[in-house]
């Protein structure tokens, strides 16, 4: 009988790896040293995609350092659905001390409280705090991006680790993100730096280069970026969402300089 119920559990534990393979992809940043898993209705949007997307909304393509956007696969265009953007700060491991410095920076700038709590799908997100989580050296905030013509939730969620700090901009319609919500804090949750290789995708062996956006931008993928005006357009993807974008990496940015300056003068001093 013991034995019975140790297959039966065997057999969970292996169906529910399966379906977990099954039902998600892969992203691997090789820039970053990092990978993560997204459901399989999501999609890696190409980089003309993107570009073509952002250009219409008059930011300079090369200069905003993101690595990937990932989004829903139904959603076309890809902004009118549920989406992140994902970026780095390579600034290298931070001590506990430097973490605290630029979370204190980040919810000075964005006029929020610090709360340490757990981060996961059942964790509470609201406007007014900055949610840290000492266990997972993970940070998260919640806004909301209104204007005339849209209404998205945004969620920002920052993880530290020994290159850096991985940044993850989600952004979806403020009437889905409750049902969205899961998908982004997983990608937090299935973040690693193991096993790089194993994990990625055969057709994904390529480095992630800035550099190279203006050739991979070129019309040649098989998603051709939607043409100005179709479907939701600039009405889903305004322009303050996407200066919001560019001020927070921009800022991200800025704290990792005032960062370093900060340790080279502490060296000095000593």
């Amino acid at each position: 009988m013991k034995n019975i119920l140790i297959l039966r559990a065997f057999l969970v534990v292996v169906m529910a790896l399966f379906a977990v393979s099954v039902m998600a992809g892969v992203f691997v940043d090789w820039r970053g040293g990092f990978h993560v898993t997204y459901p399989d209705d999501w999609r890696v949007v190409p980089y003309s995609e993107v570009s073509s997307f952002l250009e219409e909304q008059g930011l300079d393509v090369i200069s905003i350092d993101y690595d990937v956007v990932l989004a829903e696969k139904e959603a076309q265009p890809f902004q009118s659905g549920a989406y992140v953007f994902v970026a780095l700060h390579e600034t290298g491991a931070l001590s506990a001390r430097q973490i605290d410095s630029v979370l204190k920076s980040v919810a000075e700038v964005q006029f929020l409280s610090i709360s340490e709590e757990t981060l996961d799908g059942s964790t509470s997100l609201t406007k007014d705090k900055l949610i840290f989580d000492r266990k997972r050296q993970a940070a998260a905030s919640y806004s909301n991006i209104k204007t005339a013509t849209t209404d998205k939730a945004y969620l920002e969620i920052r993880k530290f680790y020994e290159k850096g700090v991985a940044l993850f901009l989600c952004y979806a319609p403020q009437e889905r993100f409750s049902e969205v919500k899961a998908v982004f804090l997983n990608l937090l949750e299935t973040f690693s730096t193991r096993n790089l290789k194993e994990m990625a995708p055969k057709e994904d062996l390529k480095i992630v280069d800035p550099a190279t956006r203006v050739r991979l931008a070129s019309p040649t993928t098989e998603t051709e970026p939607p043409a100005a005006g179709q479907g939701e357009g600039k009405d889903s993807g305004s322009k303050s969402i996407y200066i919001v974008i560019l001020a927070i990496i921009i800022a991200g940015t800025v704290l990792v300089i005032r960062l370093k300056k900060r340790i080279t003068q502490s060296g000095r001093d000593r």
